[in-house]
This record gives C-alpha cells, structure tokens and sequence, in this order.
C-alpha cells in the first residue's frame, strides 16, 4: 500500500502506534511526587496558543518540517472524540508544559498526552491521571506517535497492548519553479513594476 501511495506523490511522515488497556481506579495512587490532580487545570480558550508552541516543542524538527502546519492548520485539525470531552493543561516556568485529553463514550475510553521534553520524568503521573478520569470505562485507547517512547514505555506499564500500527501520509503540494526568471518576486526584483 506504501508503495501505491508513493506513485501518487505521498510518502509517509510518521508511525502510530494504537495501545488498548484498561482504566485505573480513583483510588490508585500517583508515581511520584508530581500533583497531577493538583497540577492539572481546565484547558481555556486562551492556552490554543500555548499548546501549539507545546506542539511544536514536543515534536521532532522533521515531523514539522514535513508537516508544515501554522496556528490556524494545527488548530483545524484537532479531532475531538465523540462523547464526553475534558482538556487539562499544566503550566511551569511561565508556559505551557503539558497537556491531558480524555474522552469517554459508552464504556471505551480514549488518552492522548502531550508534555514538553524537560517534563517527560512527569509522564506516568500524567498517565495515571489520565486513566483515573476514565475509571468508569472497561476499555481504554491511546494513539502513540513513533517518537513518544516515553508514553509507550508508561503505557506498557500499566499493561498497555499495542493493538495496530497507522502510518501518516503527506503529499507536498508546493510546485516546482521550472524557470527562474518567471519566478521572481516584485519584492526581490531590481526592475519598476
């Protein structure tokens, strides 16, 4: 299938991971002495911001290069899950460094978590956290981008499956510049207009 994708001009960006387990009861205890319930905080319309700069932080230079994306794409494209819905956020040293999703619908639940590079120690409180708002499910999943080991360690951890794989494709849509001189810009160009 990758190389069908290839002849139509996508090639692949990065790798998923789907991990299936189960949820934590409200009584099961934090790993260490990071607060999440203390810590974590509703997510407010004004943290968009923030958590793109938390984005482009967490994720590795050649995922963006190829991904491109501005504010208003990386806005955009956020799915949220159907059911009920709850962002948390945690601040330190005056921005943004981590970041909860949950979700529940009927009896399955969802996890996604993003956290800045310096935080990752934080990472099975997150987790933890996480899996205790989701305590009234019997099922839960968590998508794992290829370069959050960290997650995917936590998560086997806590008895986590890797359950399928999804790779992300992207097509450049940029064209080629065939002749230079038809190319330039009126801001570069020496000549009046």
């Amino acid at each position: 299938m990758i190389s069908s994708a290839r002849l139509s001009g996508f090639f692949p960006l990065m790798q998923e991971t789907l991990y299936r387990g189960g949820p934590l009861s409200e009584e099961s205890g934090q790993g260490s002495l990071f607060d999440a319930d203390a810590r974590l905080r509703k997510k407010e319309k004004p943290d968009e911001y923030g958590l793109f700069r938390l984005h482009n932080i967490a994720t590795p230079a050649e995922v963006r290069i190829l991904s491109g994306m501005t504010f208003d794409q990386w806005a955009s494209s956020h799915e949220q899950s159907p059911g009920r819905y709850d962002e948390r956020v945690f601040d330190g040293k005056g921005t943004i460094r981590g970041w909860l999703g949950t979700a529940r619908r009927s009896s399955v639940g969802n996890l996604a978590t993003m956290l800045h590079p310096d935080d990752e120690s934080v990472i099975e409180d997150i987790v933890i956290a996480g899996l205790r708002r989701l305590s009234n499910t019997k099922t839960v999943f968590c998508v794992v981008p290829e370069y959050q080991f960290a997650l995917s360690r936590t998560l086997e951890q806590q008895n986590f499956r890797p359950e399928g794989e999804f790779i992300t494709l992207v097509k450049s849509t940029a064209k080629t510049v065939r002749e230079s001189n038809l190319a330039r810009s009126a801001l570069a160009s020496r000549e009046p207009m």
